[in-house]
């Protein structure tokens, strides 16, 4: 974690944002469509953090964005995929929750439910209010195709036509998650990711308390009008928490996690697909 960058006001973080959408669906659209204007909104409520990683084989597996630090990643070679990434990120921190020294069962539903969210708002969700942006990114079959196909049957609906579906969405998508078809590669790597996610949640079971608190401490500064100290305040926490000689914060976690992350890639990646991430 290098060259962190504070973005204090509202203003700022949006404007920060906008430097980072690179195809033209992007940059044309995203702050004028009513759901993607609402997510980075919400994003730009409160003060922002955004970084270079010095170790990217650590540092992309890293959840940065529960600790309201945002990786830049500019190594994707597709427009739209990188857009997709940050829209997935922000989407992350635009509605996380933190709970100070939450029960280790609080803290699992509470991630999970966040990473299932934020998953089908830039695996599906975007795709279906913004149709365009699906040839800016994968050259290859996703799963939110087979629900951009449903939707044209829906189209007699208007502007119910999305919230229904994705209404349906989310029930497949669990059923999926507990029981994918053994035949359909997609699914069976929206299985691997809940494993992967399981294993996270285990590799923070000793330690995950930290952030919740912390994080619970600088957004209740904000809220209080505190925000300069807490800006301060995570600023340094960013650079010295358990960072074990390095500049990065919880490096065993990164460390273990990135070895998880590594081997599930290499099962069920993108990469087996076509160009992609």
């Amino acid at each position: 974690m290098k060259n962190i960058i504070v973005l204090p006001t509202q203003s700022e973080v949006l404007d920060y944002v906008g430097t980072l959408w690179r195809s033209p669906v992007a940059r044309d659209g995203f702050m004028t469509h009513p759901y993607t204007r609402g997510v980075l909104e919400d994003y730009a409520k409160y003060p922002r953090f955004v970084f270079e990683m010095s170790n990217p084989e650590l540092e992309s597996s890293h959840f940065t964005s529960w600790m309201n630090a945002l990786a830049r990643r500019d190594y994707y070679e597709t427009d739209g995929v990188s857009d997709v990434y940050y829209f997935h990120e922000i989407r992350h921190m635009a509605s996380m929750t933190y709970v100070d020294r939450p029960s280790f069962t609080a803290f699992f539903s509470k991630q999970l439910q966040n990473e299932f969210e934020a998953s089908l708002a830039s695996e599906v969700e975007i795709y279906l209010h913004i149709p365009e942006l699906r040839q800016a990114t994968f050259n290859f079959e996703i799963w939110g195709d087979r629900w951009l196909k449903r939707l044209v049957g829906l189209k007699f609906e208007g502007e119910r036509a999305v919230p229904l579906l994705m209404e349906e969405v989310r029930e497949k998508r669990k059923k999926v998650m507990r029981n994918p078809d053994p035949f359909d590669f997609l699914e069976l790597q929206i299985k691997n990711y809940l494993e992967q996610n399981l294993a996270w949640a285990n590799i923070w079971a000793k330690r995950f308390f930290e952030i919740e608190s912390h994080m619970a401490d600088f957004f209740a500064k904000c809220d209080a009008g505190s925000t300069l100290l807490a800006i301060e305040e995570h600023l340094e926490w960013l650079q010295t928490a358990n960072t074990d000689g390095t500049d990065i914060p919880f490096y065993q976690e990164a460390v273990a996690f990135s070895q998880v992350y590594r081997a599930n890639k290499e099962r069920y990646g993108n990469q087996i697909l076509g160009k992609g991430i």
